[in-house]
């Protein structure tokens, strides 16, 4: 596990391509399993979506990897993680809900700020930030929607490649 999460933060070129999101979301959920089963957290994961994304694939990689490790640790003991993908309006989403112990408007308006952490002395704050940055990079957008003591999600949405 630790060999495959060194290798998506080693620096890599920027390199725009068809992205194949169902292969990705699947390969990213057979990374970070050992800590959700580490957790007791059941990961459901459903791929609904029919088109794909541009973009770079080691970005996609570390953007799912940081917001699944986050929605694993929200969460105290047992509970659940779900990732669904869908189609609308010429977008692709992933939505990634997490039953863990959610945050308070406040918190959520300073996710994606350098150095802003819920993990104590644990984070970095750098996790969120390189999130929004890297999905940005990709024509991107991250909504989250939370509530203290009731989970998160996180929704990332990017324009599809419908031909």
């Amino acid at each position: 596990m630790i060999k495959h999460y060194l290798s998506f933060a080693k620096p890599h070129p920027a390199e725009e391509v068809e992205l194949d999101v169902r292969m990705e979301i699947l390969r990213t959920k057979d990374i970070i399993m050992p800590l959700a089963l580490q957790k007791g957290v059941t990961m459901d994961v459903e791929l609904i979506h029919i088109h794909s994304i541009k973009g770079d694939s080691n970005k996609l990689q570390q953007v799912l990897i940081n917001v699944m490790k986050n929605g694993i640790e929200a969460i105290e003991s047992g509970g659940s993680l779900s990732v669904i993908s869908y189609d609308e309006k010429e977008k692709l989403f992933i939505a990634f809900q997490d039953t863990g112990i959610g945050m308070t408007y406040k918190q959520v308006t300073r996710l994606g700020e350098p150095y802003f952490s819920l993990k104590g002395t644990k984070g970095t704050g750098l996790g969120m930030m390189t999130v929004y940055q890297m999905v940005d990079a990709m024509s991107g957008k991250v909504n989250v929607q939370s509530k203290k003591c009731h989970g998160t999600t996180i929704t990332l949405s990017f324009p599809s490649v419908t031909g």
